[in-house]
């Protein structure tokens, strides 16, 4: 308990966190999601992550192919068969000639499944976390997020997707949000990763963030890693990876990166990495969260030119280790989209073995 006091003493409030890439802005503030009072459900106390979630979640209106399969760990409970009985009725466009009838169909639908949510997220969580729990390094997550008290929130899919667009999961305000359907199935990896990446996200907070000094980021990297039960090491490679972001969030991302991928492993049964292994892989994870944040950047409603991209790049360490090549700003910052593309691919953090085929 002294450890998470510590931690949240060192941490500040954050704004909204949202599961994937996240934008590596020109400043260091992260535009904040509407501002509501939660209205559907606090489903537990309790928290995600960039690894990032690769999987599109969201409600289908498929009919019967909403239907989850029976889970061999975890059997559903009745709250979970009332809700999926009800969800596998969504209508669907094909059955409708007149949108408008569609629509009103819909928005039945969603007025019928909204207050069953909130009993079968209870049992949606629980199962999820269990799951978690089957990793160590799941186990200290978990287990730090319910001793700092971090909330849950569980909305229906149709208000989830009116106040976070665009989005899985986000940490606004000390609290996590997360749409029903992305923590509905224990036996996906990816829910189970969701809510981790959204419980570091609020239990970091931004004390990795731009405006802190190099020398106290890595200090209190260090004791924040420590405080959670990681290798505190991991901690101020991360911090010394990140030197000269200017977007807290993206920082984060690597964290939630490492932390998903020490999981990933674990379930793998893999053997625990040397300190000079899990360095290598933080800079490699670095470098593609890096390169993530950059891309959105360049893709975004104003994107950044081609000074501020070469300028981003060449003050990070990435920057350092790969200086662009070119006689003018245009031919260097070419060179960086090169490289982000391919950085920004999940192979490059962990190759598959020689002979693996892989599919794009």
């Amino acid at each position: 308990m002294a450890d998470l006091l510590k931690l949240r003493t060192l941490f500040r409030p954050t704004p909204p966190r949202t599961s994937g890439p996240a934008p590596f802005a020109p400043t260091s503030t992260q535009p904040r999601a509407p501002a509501k009072p939660p209205a559907s459900i606090v489903a537990r106390s309790l928290d995600l992550f960039e690894a990032s979630p690769s999987k599109p979640k969201g409600v289908n209106l498929g009919g019967g192919n909403n239907v989850r399969p029976s889970f061999p760990k975890y059997p559903p409970t009745l709250d979970i068969l009332r809700y999926q009985r009800v969800q596998q009725q969504a209508p669907r466009p094909e059955d409708f000639t007149d949108p408008r009838e569609y629509n009103l169909a819909k928005e039945a639908h969603e007025r019928r499944l909204a207050p069953l949510v909130p009993a079968a997220a209870e049992d949606f969580l629980r199962y999820i976390q269990q799951e978690a729990q089957e990793t160590p390094t799941g186990n200290k997550i978990i287990d730090a997020a319910r001793e700092a008290g971090v909330e849950v929130v569980v909305l229906p899919d149709a208000e989830y997707s009116q106040r976070y667009p665009g989005s899985i999961g986000v940490h606004d305000d000390g609290k996590v949000y997360v749409p029903v359907s992305s923590i509905d199935d224990p036996s996906d990896t990816n829910d189970v990763d969701i809510l981790v990446h959204e419980y570091v996200h609020a239990l970091i907070g931004d004390g990795l963030g731009p405006d802190v000094p190099q020398s106290t980021r890595e200090a209190e990297a260090r004791e924040a890693f420590e405080a959670l039960g990681l290798p505190p090491e991991a901690g101020a490679e991360i911090a010394r990876q990140t030197d000269g972001w200017e977007n807290p969030v993206a920082i984060e991302h690597v964290v939630t990166a490492y932390v998903t991928r020490r999981m990933a492993r674990e379930r793998e049964g893999l053997p625990p990495e040397s300190p000079q292994e899990e360095a290598a892989a933080i800079e490699r994870i670095s470098d593609r969260e890096l390169a993530i944040g950059l891309r959105a950047n360049r893709e975004g409603d104003n994107p950044i030119s081609d000074a501020e991209l070469v300028e981003q790049w060449e003050n990070t360490p990435t920057g350092q280790r790969y200086p662009p090549e070119g006689d003018t700003v245009e031919e260097k910052a070419a060179w960086i989209e090169e490289q982000m593309d391919t950085l920004a691919l999940e192979t490059y953090v962990d190759p598959p073995p020689p002979g693996n085929k892989t599919q794009d």
